[in-house]
């Protein structure tokens, strides 16, 4: 949490930040700082990256109205626990995201630097893991990018 909530000027640039960008990006404070999550969250939309994270911190986030975003990590043998925490996000509720450089999904997780083509296959092994066709999952997160950003993706 470098800057985190507890430092004085954590929740001064918080709240700057969040005027600038009306979403506040906090999955990676989690861990560390597991109270921040109710402690300012519910000011506004709020997507966590669920980077190492189980199902108890999904469902923190979740309890509070927050979404979730994935990176290739999800993908990875080793990281069970956040694909078991991938189930209890809802559909309207989960993104993907690139985390380029870094975090290349398998089964490119040996090339570096990680590129943002290869979400794709984060979203297939979601799709997967959720018994639903890729390209209907796409359309999902297609979808819940232009309502959290407040974008229209072009046909």
């Amino acid at each position: 949490c470098s800057g985190g909530l507890e430092d004085p000027a954590g929740p001064a640039l918080s709240a700057a930040l969040a005027l600038v960008v009306p979403w506040l990006l906090i999955g990676t404070c989690l861990a560390a700082c597991p109270d921040s999550v109710h402690a300012w969250a519910p000011q506004w939309q709020a997507v966590a990256a669920l980077l190492t994270s189980d199902e108890s911190d999904a469902r923190k986030v979740l309890d509070f109205g927050g979404w979730i975003s994935f990176t290739g990590i999800v993908t990875f043998a080793n990281a069970r626990e956040v694909a078991a925490a991938s189930d209890l996000v809802p559909d309207d509720r989960i993104m993907v995201e690139t985390d380029a450089p870094f975090l290349t999904p398998e089964p490119h997780r040996n090339v570096r630097p990680n590129e943002p083509r290869f979400v794709g296959c984060v979203a297939e092994f979601l799709a997967g893991r959720r018994k639903v066709p890729t390209r209907d999952f796409e359309i999902i997160l297609d979808r819940n990018a232009e309502i959290f950003f407040g974008i229209e993706i072009p046909a």
